[in-house]
């Protein structure tokens, strides 16, 4: 979810709650933190061509010493790194965070060292000592060789599934959430995505991500969306196969018959009621010990909404207090789909994902910013 619609989120949840639920966190919420729970840093421009390779951005800075951290191509130091940089704007988007003030980077290499290296792109790394990390590639960013992969959708259709028209952040982002999923499973030891035969994106939308799985040798990719014009371009411009579904369950796939689900910012966006109906037709569509990867908004994206001290710790209360936040209509999609009304915004606790989800599927984690500013329940078929 973009930065513009998750205000909107937060400006109506805040509305919705009390002022008693208000100071019941603020005084808490209001001691200066070291360490979010996950930091995912962003890049807002990426440069890559003859001249080399040139990044630039923001990410959160050590608490002790700013200029310890490095940005890391390919498990190599940049060239030339400018870091930390004043960014007074980030300061007050972050009142939480000490040090948010001096986030901006800039980097640049004039030989990255892509040509010849393992990683077929560029692997980009923000580290330093003490990160609080789960994954060592949790916050990592990844960009591909575009010669490798189909061509790219229209503007349009990047706003549908994005929320912005930019042609760095559909290929950055969609290459990173694959990547990330192809390291996450030998390091939960569910071996490797190759031998992962039938692949179901659930939510495939443009192809964002399924471009990416589609060209894995072996791996048999299904894409499924209730937005049957994206559907039919996937169809058209992608490997794989390509269905439109209903609203709501079933859909028209054999059961049993998936080894890896992914769905990301889905479950984001759908009444608790219509949660349970797909949670219980993904258990049937996952084959035995099949891995099921479901992105949601936690405590990661409330820390990311740019909120007051005091409305950050009401939210937060709220969202720990109900474990499921149904806040607003999305209407992002909706002349798209045939029920208007039916697309929203919603947030999950993680301890609400463990519990509730918890009943459709072994939970084996639930992994803060692994999916930018979406939190990732990692779930296997029992």
């Amino acid at each position: 979810m973009d930065r513009a619609r998750l205000k909107i989120l937060v400006g109506k949840v805040q509305r919705r709650l009390s002022a008693t639920a208000r100071r019941g966190r603020a005084a808490r919420a209001q001691r200066s933190e070291t360490y979010l729970e996950a930091e995912p840093w962003t890049i807002d421009t990426l440069e890559l061509g003859e001249a080399g390779l040139a990044i630039a951005g923001w990410a959160l800075p050590p608490a002790e010493n700013p200029d310890a951290a490095r940005f890391l191509c390919n498990g190599r130091r940049f060239a030339h790194q400018t870091y930390p940089i004043d960014r007074a704007d980030l300061g007050a988007f972050f009142p939480q965070r000490r040090g948010a003030e001096r986030s901006g980077f800039f980097c640049s290499d004039p030989a990255p060292g892509v040509e010849g290296s393992a990683e077929p792109g560029v692997h980009l790394r923000f580290a330093f000592d003490g990160q609080r990390l789960r994954f060592p590639f949790q916050h990592d960013w990844f960009y591909p060789d575009a010669r490798r992969y189909p061509e790219l959708p229209d503007a349009d259709r990047m706003i549908r599934v994005m929320g912005a028209a930019s042609t760095t952040q559909f290929v950055l982002g969609g290459y990173t959430d694959f990547s990330k999923f192809q390291r996450l499973l030998p390091a939960i030891g569910a071996g490797e995505v190759s031998q992962r035969k039938r692949v179901l994106d659930w939510g495939v939308g443009c192809g964002r991500v399924a471009r990416y799985f589609g060209a894995v040798p072996g791996v048999e990719l299904f894409g499924v969306d209730v937005d049957a014009d994206n559907v039919d371009w996937c169809s058209r411009n992608l490997p794989g196969q390509y269905r439109k579904i209903p609203l709501r369950p079933p859909a028209p796939l054999d059961a049993a018959s998936f080894d890896l689900i992914y769905g990301i910012s889905v479950l984001t966006h759908l009444r608790e009621p219509d949660q349970h109906a797909w949670l219980a037709e993904l258990d049937r569509l996952a084959a035995p010990n099949a891995i099921v990867l479901l992105s949601f908004h936690g405590t990661t994206a409330a820390n990311y909404a740019g909120m007051p001290v005091a409305a950050l710790g009401a939210y937060l209360d709220a969202l720990e207090r109900d474990g499921f936040m149904m806040t607003n209509i999305n209407k992002q999609i909706e002349e798209f789909i045939d029920e208007r009304g039916y697309y929203l915004n919603v947030a999950h606790s993680s301890d609400y994902v463990r519990r509730v989800w918890g009943e459709y599927f072994e939970v084996i984690d639930t992994v803060p910013g692994m999916v930018a500013t979406h939190d990732l329940a990692v779930l296997r078929k029992r």
